[in-house]
Order: structure tokens, then C-alpha cells, then sequence
């Protein structure tokens, strides 16, 4: 009774990894459709021919053992065959370039599912959370595998095809060869599979570890953290801890190894006694007569290859799987990638200028049910027009206000209003581009400087001023004045030629990068720079304007 009431849920897995599958090789085909529909014409040929050439062997030695013999025959025959193993060679030379071709355009368009994904994420609930860190990395872990699919759907096809052919013939000796070596060959698919299924999700269990390893290794090795890790010599320390999360990764591999070894020997068995239960059946009607001596040759080339064939579908069968576990991962990444904030459809266009400003209404917000509040019933007014400094000790909630403000979050009780209105109410990239933004965690680019400058007015509603007046604003001019290509040099040395900034030169361009798209609402959680002044103080030569083009709040 427990087995009937399996197959309901055997079926729905099933139909599961059946559709992700078939969204993969939807994907795949899209990709490249010429390309892969040559490449499939190629599976099916590499299929069929280990088939031919077993038939074709059985028609020439028929042809010269029968009397008379018939040699001219037996020749056509041995020409075809000839031809059979020429086609499969010349076909190798074009195939290796078209799976070239399809893992590139299949890697492209994966990459360009997860980038598509990640665009969606407009706000940072998902993104911030440790959870969607181990799925964003186990996901990068899966890319290399589903690049392979090509390669896994042309072993596991080319096989299959080719082991049909096989047994099609051993059945037209006796109709339970096929059959009994079929079921020997279950065991094996099913192993296989279940091998498959913990391997990943012993890789899907170990996410955690597995990123602390990556950290370790980036530790040791980025230029970032190269200065306190050699200063506080903590390298055999991080090495340690490294060594310890890869014991406990191996000794759970090792018992996967164990595991798997176990079932081949048990399947290895089964395929001995079907293969030598099938020799005597075929030697014994020989001897009576009932097979001819192509019978026999038949049957040893096909029960072979069929036996190896066997072997090697139930293994690329396992690995198949796999590539269907990991296509079910990054569609349910794809599927899943919706905003945690309520998005106003078609919602209102910000206003181009404020006219009273922006006023907290009881405002409360934590990052999670368990954490402890971060503001809590903030009432507050931000004047249209005029500047307002934001005051408080290291972790008061300044940076997380700035992310309520421009609705990375959504508070969890309380409002925030924008000219009296809900800023729910405006459309999200209406809201942003009035908005100009210096994150205390501000990001460095690798790009050339006038990009890391320009790329602040992509979204901006508003005429941008030009890259040198931003940069004149910020500061950035003096950081350009001394690089050796000015505006046109690549920054940071992730690529070759780059060069590296320090803090402050990096803070001047995240200010120009908000200051380029005159936004009329601009907000900073970034320590002011020394030659930034605040209202009231003495100014220096030093000193740079503010952007004065348009209000601001």
C-alpha cells in the first residue's frame, strides 16, 4: 500500500523535472536555434550508427559463411560499414566547434536570466539577507553545470538512441534479453540518481561553510584586507579554520564516494549474470542449429555495447539530473525574484520639484522580527529648499533612514510622505531619480572615471550637469588632474592598467556621482570630506559648491 501511495508524488516529481527540463532546453534553444538543430542532427546520426555497423557486421559474415558464399555482397556491405565509422570522424572536427558555440550562448543567456532576475530586486529585504546570499552563491555554483547540459543531452541521447538500436536487434534473437538486461540496467539509473541527489544536496546543505571558505580564500588573497591580515598576522588563523570547514566538506564526500562504490558492485553483478545467462541461450541455439554463425556475432557485438551503453546512460542519466536539480534552482531564483515592497501600478510621477518636503509620520523599522527595533516612531520634517543634517551616534538608524527615504525598504508601521503624499503612492523610478544618494558603503566601480561619474544620471529625469562640473563640485576634478588619462582612466586594478584611489579620492567621486544627476532631493550617510563645510562654519580655498542649479531637500 505505501508504494501505491508513492506514485502520486513519484508522478508529480516527476512532471516537475520534466517541465524544468523543458525550460532549460527552451532556453538552450533559444539560445542558438541553428546551432542546436544542427548539433541535434549530429546526436541522432552518432546514435544510429553503433547500430548499423552491429547489423551491418551480421549481414557480412551471413553473406560469406552461407553457400554459396556471396563475397560481392558481403563487400557492399563492408563498404557501408566502412562508411558508418567515416561520418561519426568527420562529424567530431564541426561538432567540437558547435558545442563550443552553444555552452558560450548558453552561458550568455543563463547570465542573462540571473542579471534579469537581480534587476527585479528593487528593493534590499531579499538581497541583505543571508539566506539569498547562500542562494546567489550556490546558483554561481551552478552556472558551470548548466553549462554542460548541451554536452550531458548529447552523451545521454547519443546513448540512448544508440542502446535502443541494440536492443531492438537482441530482441529479434529472443524477446527477454532486452528485457532482463533493461531491468538489470534499473538498479543503476536509480542508484545513480539517488547518488546524484545527495551530492547536491550536500553541496545545497554545505552553502554556509562553502561561502565561509570562499571568505577565508578572499581574506588571504584581496588586496583589501591584505594590510590587517599581515599586520595581525592572522593568516595561519583564517588557514585554520579554512582546513577545518574542508575536512568536514571531504568526510562528507568521502561517504557519498563509499555509497556510490557499494552500488556499482551490486550492479556490476546483476549485468555479469544477465550477460553470461545471455551467452549460453545464444551458444546452446546455435549448436541446435536455430542461429546462424551472424547470430552469434550479433549477439556478442550487441550485448556488449548495449551493456556499455547501459553503463554509461544510467551514469549520464545521474549527471542529467543533476543539471535538472540545478535548472530547478535557478528558475525558482528567477521565478521568486519579486520585490518585498508593494509597487504602485501605475502610480504617480514624483514632483519634479518639492514644494513642502518630506515629513516622518511615527516611523518604525528592524530588519527582522527578531532584531531589535532600528528607529522607532521617528517624527521628523524635512524642509523643501533647505539643508538638513541628520545627527546621531554609530548606528542610531541615519543609514537605514536614508534607505526608507529612498525605499530600499518600506518602514514596518508609520509613513513617510513626499509633498503630503504616500511615497508608496509614486512610481519607484520616478521616486529615485528625484533623488540623489551618497551610501556610507558607496561603491568603487571598475570603470573608467567618467564613468564611475556619468553612470549617476543613466535614470535621472532631470538635464544632468556635465561630468567635469560634477566632478568640479565634488572634488573629483583634483583626483582627474592626476591620473595619467584624466577622466578616461580605469579605476580600481581589477583589470590591468587600473589604478587604485583611496578612501577620500573615492568619496569625492560617489558625491559627483549623486551631484551629475541634479536631483532636487540629494541625501548623504557618508562622513562629510575636510573640505566639505557645514552651514555657519568658516569656508577655505579648498572649499567646493554645492550643486545650486535646483532646490533641494
Amino acid at each position: 500500500m505505501k508504494l501505491f501511495r508513492r506514485i502520486p508524488d513519484a508522478l508529480a516529481k516527476m512532471a516537475t523535472d520534466l517541465n524544468a527540463l523543458r525550460r532549460g532546453l527552451a532556453l538552450l534553444f533559444a539560445a542558438a536555434p541553428l546551432t542546436a538543430l544542427c548539433y541535434t542532427g549530429f546526436i541522432v546520426t552518432d546514435g544510429l550508427a553503433p547500430v548499423l555497423q552491429v547489423w551491418l557486421l551480421k549481414l557480412v559474415v551471413d553473406a560469406l559463411v552461407q553457400t554459396p558464399a556471396r563475397p560481392s555482397q558481403a563487400m557492399l556491405y563492408v563498404s557501408i560499414y566502412a562508411i558508418t565509422l567515416i561520418i561519426p570522424g568527420l562529424q567530431q572536427a564541426t561538432e567540437g566547434m558547435l558545442i563550443s558555440s552553444l555552452q558560450r550562448q548558453a552561458a550568455a543567456a543563463i547570465d542573462q536570466q540571473v542579471m534579469q532576475a537581480a534587476t527585479k530586486l528593487v528593493d534590499l529585504q531579499k538581497v541583505e539577507s543571508p539566506g539569498f546570499q547562500d542562494e546567489a552563491r550556490l546558483l554561481q555554483e551552478a552556472l558551470q553545470p548548466l553549462y554542460w547540459t548541451w554536452v550531458r543531452i548529447r552523451n545521454g541521447c547519443r546513448m540512448a538512441i544508440a542502446l535502443l538500436g541494440l536492443l531492438f536487434l537482441l530482441g529479434q534473437l529472443q524477446p527477454l534479453l532486452p528485457l532482463l538486461l533493461l531491468l538489470a540496467g534499473i538498479p543503476h539509473m536509480l542508484a545513480e540518481r539517488r547518488n546524484r541527489r545527495a551530492e547536491w544536496k550536500s553541496m545545497a546543505d554545505r552553502s554556509r561553510p562553502a561561502r565561509e571558505m570562499a571568505m577565508y580564500v578572499g581574506l588571504l588573497t584581496e588586496p583589501a584586507t591584505a594590510k590587517e591580515i599581515r599586520v595581525f598576522g592572522l593568516g595561519d588563523f583564517f588557514l585554520g579554520r579554512f582546513r577545518a570547514r574542508a575536512e568536514q566538506a571531504l568526510r562528507e564526500l568521502t561517504h557519498i564516494r563509499l555509497t556510490q562504490i557499494r552500488y556499482s558492485l551490486l550492479c556490476g553483478t546483476l549485468y555479469i549474470l544477465v550477460l553470461g545467462g545471455g551467452f549460453w541461450y545464444v551458444a546452446a541455439q546455435t549448436a541446435a542449429g536455430r542461429l546462424t554463425p551472424g547470430d552469434i556475432a550479433l549477439y556478442l557485438n550487441a550485448i556488449i555495447q548495449a551493456q556499455g551503453r547501459l553503463v554509461i546512460v544510467a551514469a549520464v542519466g545521474g549527471e542529467l539530473y543533476s543539471s535538472i536539480l540545478w535548472i530547478r534552482r535557478l528558475f525558482a531564483f528567477v521565478d521568486q525574484a519579486q520585490p518585498a515592497i508593494p509597487l504602485a501600478s501605475p502610480g504617480q510621477n514624483a514632483p519634479d520639484v518639492p514644494a513642502t518636503g518630506i515629513q516622518l509620520q511615527q516611523v518604525s523599522f528592524s530588519y527582522s522580527d527578531k532584531a531589535a527595533p532600528v528607529l522607532q516612531e521617528i517624527d521628523a520634517l524635512l524642509p523643501a529648499g533647505k539643508l538638513t543634517a541628520l545627527v546621531g551616534a554609530n548606528g542610531a538608524g541615519k543609514s537605514t533612514l536614508v534607505k526608507l527615504l529612498t525605499r530600499l525598504y518600506d518602514p514596518a508601521s508609520g509613513i513617510i510622505l513626499l509633498d503630503g503624499q504616500d511615497l508608496r503612492a509614486y512610481q519607484l523610478a520616478s521616486l529615485r531619480s528625484q533623488i540623489g544618494t551618497v551610501p556610507q558603503d558607496f561603491t568603487r566601480f571598475s570603470l573608467s572615471l567618467r564613468e564611475n561619474i556619468s553612470i549617476g544620471s543613466l535614470a535621472s529625469k532631470q538635464q544632468p550637469l556635465s561630468v567635469e562640473e560634477a566632478a568640479r563640485c565634488s572634488g573629483a576634478d583634483e583626483v582627474a588632474r592626476k591620473l595619467a588619462d584624466s577622466y578616461d582612466t580605469q579605476l580600481t586594478r581589477l583589470f590591468e592598467g587600473g589604478s587604485e584611489l583611496s578612501g577620500g579620492e573615492w568619496q569625492k567621486i560617489a558625491l559627483a556621482r549623486s551631484f551629475i544627476r541634479q536631483a532636487p532631493c540629494s541625501s548623504s550617510t557618508s562622513p562629510a570630506p575636510p573640505w566639505m563645510r557645514m552651514p555657519n562654519t568658516s569656508s577655505s580655498s579648498a572649499s567646493k559648491p554645492w550643486p545650486k542649479a535646483r532646490p533641494r531637500s
